[in-house]
């Protein structure tokens, strides 16, 4: 078993799971890192870090994505839970428009990343340019290809999310519903992913 990292929302005034980019900065693909094609961030330039320019602050948020760009940004305690397995990872910083920089948060991203599979009505979609490969997965069970996630690494999918081998969702107990903002209402969430050996066909 393999576990998702994101968040869930314990009532209903959530600031939600998006943040927003800078408009500029988005603007200025490839420079800024992103693929120009899909948006995504682009992994053949591992392991340069990857800096990125936000509208405003996050709301306490564990792990946001920012919304248009494939990118999902780290408050750092959550990833400083699970550094030890973390060394393969490129990681980067996190600043406002006006320079000043979200200390609290941090980017990462890998070389690869693996894709989260579905039912037959899930959809993949391969860029053209990058190679990234982002799924559209329907509701319903989600897995993994055993031959993609390799013997126990950690791992991340197109929006840079990480995908924790069960052995290090054990060794930290603290991590699920992890809340470090008393006022967020958003707290860390594990996600279970099943492998298999073959791609499946379910109803």
């Amino acid at each position: 078993m393999w576990y998702l990292v994101t968040q869930r929302t314990m009532t209903e005034c959530s600031p939600g799971e998006l943040v927003f980019p800078d408009e500029t900065w988005r603007r200025r693909c490839p420079q800024n890192g992103l693929c120009p094609t899909c948006g995504h961030v682009d992994r053949r330039r591992y392991p340069a870090p990857f800096d990125i320019v936000l509208q405003q602050a996050p709301e306490g948020q564990p792990c946001p994505r920012v919304e248009g760009t494939g990118v999902t940004i780290w408050r750092r305690e959550v990833v400083e839970m699970v550094a030890e397995h973390l060394r393969d990872l490129a990681f980067g910083r996190c600043f406002l428009a006006d320079g000043s920089e979200l200390s609290r948060y941090v980017t990462c991203y890998s070389r690869d990343c693996v894709v989260i599979r579905g039912n037959r009505y899930s959809r993949y979609q391969t860029c053209p340019d990058c190679g990234t490969i982002v799924s559209h997965v329907k509701p319903g069970p989600q897995y993994l290809l055993r031959g993609d996630v390799g013997e126990g690494k950690v791992c991340q999918d197109a929006f840079c999310r990480l995908i924790l081998p069960e052995a290090v969702v054990l060794s930290q107990p603290d991590l699920d519903g992890w809340d470090g903002d008393p006022y967020c209402p958003e707290l860390v969430a594990l996600e279970p992913l099943y492998v298999r050996d073959e791609p499946a066909v379910m109803a």
